[in-house]
């Protein structure tokens, strides 16, 4: 194993310092063993830190790519639902006049379909990165979904839980903390609404009537929730 630089482990050096000032200083040993004893102290303390620290990154990244796959399975599985529900909209409000309801509900759907391709190449990438989110970042994610908040109606519960996610990564960024599996857990959050919101829509195909007004405008505010479902997840994975 290479060992890095005992400046990396301060408190390795601190000690092998107070061990050789205690030697030369008040036991008087001579040089010739004070300064091997310290400098293999320091040597010793940075291996066990160094091990330390190794330790906790590889349990970190096993947690990080079990939950990587995790997403990636949840995000395919909600794919091949929502090509399901696509094949059921277009067989059942094709040759109708509920055009704007079959185009919302196709471009919601075909959303979720491209989702998986978008969610793999973030989470990709997030798992070869060293790096945190920066909290400015953060924060313009937060100050987007706080304005989109104030600006829809049917969706807010789906954009509050969205900010909290955000406010708790800014507060993780703001200790120092990796916020990778944090963002990890926000992408599986939105993968969950969306898995409802489709599960909803399927609910409402069952025995649909195109003249029923009321279905076909919870149908189609079911759709809009999906397309801001889809929405969220681009911010948070751009």
């Amino acid at each position: 194993m290479k060992i890095i630089n005992p400046l990396h482990y301060p408190v390795a050096v601190l000690i092998g310092s107070i061990v050789l000032f205690i030697g030369a200083r008040f036991i008087q040993l001579p040089n010739t063993i004070v300064l091997p004893v310290a400098i293999g102290i320091i040597i010793a303390g940075t291996i066990y830190f160094q091990q330390r620290e190794l330790k906790a990154l590889n349990v970190e990244n096993r947690e990080l790519e079990r939950e990587i796959k995790t997403v990636n399975n949840s995000a395919l599985i909600l794919a091949s639902q929502a090509k399901e529900v696509l094949l059921e909209v277009t067989k059942i409000l094709t040759d109708t006049f509920q055009v704007d309801l079959l185009a919302a509900l196709q471009i919601s759907c075909g959303q979720v379909i491209e989702a998986p391709n978008k969610i793999d190449t973030f989470l990709r990438r997030l798992q070869n990165s060293k790096s945190l989110l920066s909290v400015k970042d953060l924060q313009q994610q937060l100050s987007e979904v706080e304005r989109k908040i104030l600006a829809t109606g049917s969706t807010k519960r789906h954009l509050s839980e969205l900010a909290e996610s955000l406010k708790r990564n800014i507060k993780l960024a703001k200790e120092g903390r990796d916020t990778r599996l944090v963002q990890v857990y926000s992408v599986s959050t939105q993968i969950q609404n969306s898995t409802g919101i489709l599960q909803q829509i399927q609910n409402q195909l069952v025995n649909f009537n195109t003249s029923d007004y009321q279905k076909n405008q919870e149908l189609q505010s079911l759709a809009n929730q999906l397309t801001n479902s889809q929405e969220n997840l681009d911010l948070i994975i751009r």
